[in-house]
């Protein structure tokens, strides 16, 4: 990817968490999850943008004008919103956040201004 490495910082992640529902239909599910995984805490990119996640949605095989355009209508911003708030129901309150057969969960972190902890620690 062309994307210059830089402080890891944390941004909005509504348009993030829209354009992976997107690749999700287009059936690139695990390309789009494990690639900005990747990007994100491997490499110290930024995808909060259009711009940015345009790019990326390039890099994983996905039209870029459509996913521009998926983005700048917001087309998915009603169905991430019911998952997070499904989330919050089943006690989501930071990352990560694993859900089994769609009734269990597991919640693996808590995360605050001064960043994340595992339940039971202390510290980030």
């Amino acid at each position: 990817m062309a994307y210059q490495a830089i402080d890891r910082t944390l941004g909005p992640t509504d348009l993030t968490h829209e354009l992976l529902a997107y690749a999700t239909d287009q059936g690139k599910h695990e390309e789009a999850w494990t690639g900005m995984f990747n990007a994100h805490f491997g490499q110290n990119w930024q995808l909060w943008t259009i711009d940015q996640l345009v790019e990326f949605a390039g890099e994983i095989g996905l039209d870029q004008e459509e996913a521009r355009n998926i983005l700048s209508s917001r087309r998915y911003k009603f169905q991430v919103d019911q998952e997070q708030q499904r989330a919050v129901r089943m006690g989501a309150g930071g990352t990560p956040f694993i859900v089994i057969d769609e009734k269990y969960s597991i919640a693996g972190g808590v995360c605050g201004p001064d960043g994340c902890a595992v339940p039971g620690t202390h510290g980030s």
